[in-house]
């Protein structure tokens, strides 16, 4: 073999290689505002499992995982607090955007069990910040949000 031919080789697997990765993360990625549709997302924990621990890293909060949001409320002129569903992943829980330093979120469910996470800083505050889960579907979960200026407490179920 010349040394031509084994680096058209090389250059077509990296080429390859690259489209394979592209193709991968438009499909994790998707389309900016969509909901994400059911491509088949092995979870990390489903029910039970998943009380406690985060959507995100379990792969309950990712694209594929059917998750989806169920029950919105806005507050103020940005704040958007969401209860949140994954079906895969038979859990779960709530998330902030745009909340203020301070302002906490809480997940409860049918049992009283809860989840809470608290804006801690800005970069809290400008992302999505989630609760852990809870485990079983949205039927009976209730999300709150508790706001640092005052302690006003807001909630809303499905």
């Amino acid at each position: 073999m010349c040394i031509g031919a084994g680096r058209k080789v090389a250059l077509a697997g990296a080429g390859a290689l690259a489209t394979a990765a592209v193709v991968a993360g438009a499909l994790l990625l998707g389309g900016a505002g969509e909901e994400p549709e059911d491509i088949g997302v092995w979870p990390g924990c489903v029910g039970e499992r998943c009380r406690g621990k985060q959507a995100q890293s379990q792969g309950c909060g990712l694209k594929g995982s059917g998750m989806r949001t169920v029950a919105e409320r806005e507050y103020g002129r940005q704040t958007v607090v969401e209860l949140r569903y994954s079906p895969t992943c038979r859990a779960s829980w709530v998330r902030i955007r745009f909340g203020a330093t301070g302002d906490r979120i809480e997940i409860a469910g049918p049992d009283k069990e809860s989840q809470s996470a608290e804006v801690a800083d800005k970069y809290d505050a400008q992302n999505y910040l989630p609760t852990p889960m809870l485990a079983g579907g949205p039927e009976g979960m209730t999300a709150c949000l508790v706001r640092a200026d005052g302690g006003e407490r807001h909630c809303f179920g499905r």
